[in-house]
């Protein structure tokens, strides 16, 4: 990995390469995403610009050559490359990774925002996007109807919520992506002490608690949209304390390896993020001194 590092910032030609071959292979995305941050970390914006810049570039023009559209190339565009380069740019100048992972969930709502003055119905929408996935995939045709409707009433009014989060998790997984490739080539051990240390900031925390109380009360829309997006941050800050915790024990990396494991359900996902919310106002791993008394 350190080898793949250093090829990427050999100069502008391996960068582009490697942020436009990725971006070309769907599940190596977030290495592109990465590319493009360790380029803007290292080098500053107008390498960083010029990376990503170039880069679309040639994904325009190969996407249109083989679809016959380039209009397939602006989702990784837009949707990745764009919000990494600003909190990459963000997390170089402030040296703060709590204040970048902030930004990143402030441009995540803004997308939710977005989405949803461009759809007011929104559950509508996701409804006629089940009802195309229906037709296009067969194996979902096999439930019935009621059984297909139920299906589609559950998840619709969580769909934006979950889109924008994922989007928030390919930035911020692409920022820290880039930001261990940079410790690794230039700062030795610098990745793990910060992630280690990071804690978001008191205001960011009561922000989210009032969108979440706000939500409690207005159901599903646009606030409760934002708030989930928000809230999918301290996710983070929790890893991070159980990760300082596991350090130097042997059983710490079996049950951090469940809490991996289960993220990927909702429920685990928001128990885990309060965890985050309730080390913002109670630093356990400063009460605790690391476990010690």
């Amino acid at each position: 990995m350190r080898r793949f590092a250093d090829f990427i910032m050999r100069g502008r030609v391996p960068a582009v390469l490697v942020i436009f071959v990725s971006a070309m292979v769907p599940p190596l995305l977030w290495v592109s995403g990465g590319a493009l941050s360790l380029v803007t970390l290292r080098r500053g914006a107008v390498e960083g610009a010029f990376a990503a810049g170039a880069a679309t570039l040639v994904l325009l023009v190969a996407i249109g050559a083989l679809a016959g559209s380039p209009q397939p190339a602006l989702s990784p565009i837009l949707q990745l490359w764009l919000p990494v380069f600003l909190i990459a740019l963000w997390l170089r100048y402030s040296v703060s990774l709590a204040q970048a992972l902030e930004v990143a969930a402030g441009l995540a709502a803004l997308a939710v925002a977005v989405f949803h003055f461009l759809h007011p119905d929104a559950v509508g929408y996701w409804r006629e996007v089940f009802a195309q996935a229906r037709t296009l995939f067969p194996a979902s045709s096999q439930l019935d109807s009621k059984a297909w409707e139920e299906v589609v009433t559950l998840l619709a009014p969580e769909m934006t919520g979950l889109w924008a989060v994922n989007l928030l998790g390919l930035a911020v997984g692409s920022l820290l992506l880039g930001r261990w490739w940079q410790a690794m080539l230039y700062n030795p051990g610098g990745f793990r002490a910060e992630f280690h240390a990071l804690r978001l900031e008191r205001w960011f925390a009561w922000l989210v608690l009032a969108c979440l109380v706000a939500a409690a009360g207005l159901g599903h829309g646009l606030v409760y949209d934002i708030a989930f997006v928000l809230s999918a941050v301290f996710v983070l800050q929790a890893l991070a304390v159980l990760h300082t915790f596991s350090a130097g024990q042997r059983w710490g990396k079996l049950w951090l390896g469940l809490v991996y494991l289960f993220l990927f359900l909702p429920l685990i996902l928001q128990l885990v993020a309060v965890v985050g919310i309730i080390d913002v106002f109670l630093d356990m791993r400063r009460r605790t001194k690391l476990g010690s008394p």
